[in-house]
């Protein structure tokens, strides 16, 4: 659990941050005093989750992207480090289901998609912050 300012001078990568569980955790991670980098595939969708940050008090910014397209994913990764200087954490959280399509009547185009965005996602995202942390021997994901 975080107490108060836990987080304090921590940069925090949040994917899938506009709604959901990435929303929540990027709302907690401000509470506790983390400056949050707010990701979503639209504009529009990072950007009122960064307003109702900023709006109760918490650090924020938001940045669109496609956690499926490896130059999204290394573009934010290399801006964030080149305005912060590191990312302290990442938090893995785009994900997409078919949560009223029974697994037999799932397409094969539905089934990529999901693996693209849940499985590649996150691949893509480790895969352009580790190193950073391992030459930091400081992070979390």
């Amino acid at each position: 659990m975080f107490t108060s300012h836990a987080l304090s001078a921590h940069v925090v990568l949040i994917t899938g941050a506009s709604r959901g569980i990435g929303r929540t955790l990027a709302h907690t991670c401000a509470q506790a005093g983390a400056h949050v980098i707010v990701s979503a595939r639209s504009e529009a969708g990072h950007q009122a989750v960064v307003s109702s940050i900023k709006a109760a008090g918490g650090s924020a910014e938001g940045v669109t992207l496609d956690v499926t397209q490896e130059e999204s994913v290394q573009r934010v990764v290399r801006e964030v480090i080149e305005r912060h200087e590191r990312i302290d954490a990442l938090v893995n959280c785009a994900g997409i289901i078919q949560y009223d399509t029974p697994v037999w009547q799932t397409t094969i185009e539905d089934w990529d998609r999901m693996m693209e965005v849940n499985l590649r996602g996150t691949f893509l995202c480790c895969h352009a912050v580790a190193p950073h942390m391992v030459a930091r021997k400081a992070g979390k994901i």
